[in-house]
């Protein structure tokens, strides 16, 4: 038990990283004197270890720019556009972890 408590408190998990930063998600626009509200998270991710990512759009670009994240580019049609796709990474044993993700975007003329 007493070892169980110590790991819990002093090995960093399945997953390494090295470089921690902040999140922000948000509106991109909202009209003056309406409240909005932010939603702001801390990220870890390792700058060796490439997520690797799918979606759902046919004419999208994934680029990996090696520092441990991905960006994703499409063009949206006018209307509600919504991608989504999974996103994977390597553990420690190097055993692949799969997660799903989306993300939805209002096209206009």
């Amino acid at each position: 038990m007493a070892i169980y408590n110590w790991r819990e408190k002093f090995t960093t998990g399945s997953f390494s990283f090295n470089k921690i930063e902040p999140l922000v998600f948000g509106p991109s626009a909202v009209a003056a004197g309406k409240e909005v509200t932010i939603e702001v998270l801390m990220i870890a991710h390792d700058t060796h270890n490439q997520p690797r990512l799918t979606t759902n759009l046919p004419n999208t670009s994934v680029v990996y720019p090696g520092n441990g994240t991905a960006r994703v580019t499409f063009t949206p049609t006018v209307g509600l556009n919504r991608i989504n796709g999974t996103v994977s990474i390597k553990n420690k044993s190097g055993v692949e972890q799969k997660r799903k993700w989306s993300y939805q975007i209002e096209g206009s003329q």
